[in-house]
């Protein structure tokens, strides 16, 4: 360690999107984690699976980049279920984690685990050594039950009991320019409920936030949710 550097305290895990990778997902949340300075230590996980670049990602950041785009499953039920269970023993060997962040798929993936009532002892020691997420325009998490029997099928707020709704606390950073999972975000912070479920809105559409501003407040939201 650097003589004076501060040595990491938090430790969030971060996942990509569809179509992207850990290297654009680090150089998106570069401003954030510019704001929440050394005390923050992110790891990166790439998904599993080689999958064409998201729309936009060649010519933001390059053909080398979006050459190596990755997915956590392929599409299907049954690699869902593979993905989210690969997730789990890997929380479980790295964890505990004071965060864990997702992009898009990243986030479904995270509130998939969260969901699911599988007793499966790794499944629900993973979901316990997740202290806190944060969801950027994330997108809604699809029914354990349903991955079981080889169906995708999204958990909407309407389908959700009261007493399911779950009370982690929770970051949701959404925008109501994202037209390419409109209103996802907005329904996935309907999943959520409690004093430490906050919804933070910004101008990206399906993005990181980069308005200082708006960087500012998902910085400060992190902090005080992280620290509690």
């Amino acid at each position: 360690m650097i003589p004076g550097e501060k040595k990491a305290t938090y430790r969030i895990l971060s996942l990509h999107g569809i179509g992207t990778n850990s290297e654009i997902l680090e150089l998106q949340t570069s401003p954030l984690r510019y704001q929440l300075g050394p005390e923050y230590e992110f790891t990166f996980v790439d998904g599993a699976h080689p999958w064409p670049a998201a729309a936009g990602v060649e010519s933001a950041y390059g053909d080398a980049l979006a050459r190596n785009c990755f997915s956590y499953y392929d599409g299907t039920a049954s690699s869902a279920v593979d993905a989210v269970r690969d997730l789990a023993s890997y929380i479980c060997e790295n964890g505990p984690y004071d965060c864990v962040a997702g992009f898009s798929l990243g986030a479904s993936m995270i509130a998939t685990l969260l969901f699911c009532q599988d007793p499966d002892p790794e499944l629900q020691e993973a979901k316990s050594m997740i202290k806190s997420v944060v969801f950027l325009c994330g997108i809604l998490p699809q029914r354990w039950e349903s991955l079981e029997r080889g169906e995708m099928e999204e958990i909407r707020p309407g389908d959700v009991p009261p007493h399911e709704i779950l009370s982690i606390r929770a970051v949701h950073a959404w925008s109501p320019q994202d037209m390419q999972y409109a209103k996802q975000g907005e329904m996935l912070a309907g999943l959520f409920a409690g004093p430490w479920s906050l919804e933070l809105t910004h101008s990206a559409g399906h993005s990181v936030p980069r308005e200082t501003s708006e960087v500012l407040a998902l910085a400060e939201a992190v902090k005080r949710m992280v620290a509690e």
